[in-house]
């Protein structure tokens, strides 16, 4: 069974935080199939992330969470054409990843990352230096960004309550070697504001999602 099928050790979802399997979708947005990673080195394989399969709708703002080490910047890497994957094939709006795509950005500023105007921004971590307050407002404009252009994002955070505020779909990954423990719908309504951390249903969540990791270890 696709383990993002199921929780991972915790009590069935109340009914309105649902746990998903992958949407069906269609050629448009980011497809994985069957991809995984493994570093070979002098010292033998070094499994980094076992075969994940999911998509990522077109418009959709998709963030990735889990613990340090577990894969997440090797994925955002595989999306980007950065690295090949071991195992699987990635397309994006129905084309093969082989090579990397001028409108993929890593660990960019909203603004260096819109200069190009690309339809699929990756963003690893990109307010990890900002103090809270400013990473709230930044989030905020963030969102705003994406709702206006319509732009599919892949976000890498970890930071729980930002996956929450930002997403529309949060997928957890597992320690490495790294898999999907779980994928959940945000149904929080958009635009959202700072006040939507108030709102018991991202309470609940942010619990639901903290609690894949208090059976694994710490976050980070």
């Amino acid at each position: 069974m696709n383990p993002a099928t199921k929780p991972v050790d915790i009590n069935q979802p109340a009914a309105h935080l649902r746990l998903v399997s992958d949407r069906a979708g269609d050629a448009s947005g980011i497809k994985l199939s069957g991809v995984s990673k493994t570093y070979r080195t002098r010292d033998g394989d070094v499994p980094s992330l076992r075969p994940l399969d999911f998509h990522i709708n077109d418009g959709e703002f998709f963030v990735v969470v889990g613990p340090s080490g577990c894969g997440k910047s090797t994925l955002l890497k595989l999306i980007s054409g950065l690295l090949a994957p071991t195992t699987g094939e990635i397309l994006v709006e129905g084309q093969k990843v082989t090579t990397p795509h001028g409108g993929m950005q890593q660990r960019a500023s909203i603004c260096r990352a819109l200069v190009h105007d690309p339809r699929i921004m990756l963003m690893d971590e990109p307010f990890g230096a900002l103090d809270a307050l400013t990473r709230e407002r930044m989030n905020v404009e963030l969102m705003r960004i994406q709702r206006e252009t319509k732009k599919t994002v892949l976000l890498i955070t970890h930071s729980i309550p930002e996956a929450v505020f930002l997403a529309d779909r949060v997928l957890v990954m597992t320690e490495r070697p790294g898999a999907i423990a779980a994928i959940y719908d945000v149904p929080l309504p958009r635009p959202r504001s700072l006040d939507a951390m108030a709102d018991p249903v991202f309470t609940e969540l942010v619990q639901r999602i903290r609690k894949h990791f208090f059976s694994q270890g710490a976050l980070d």
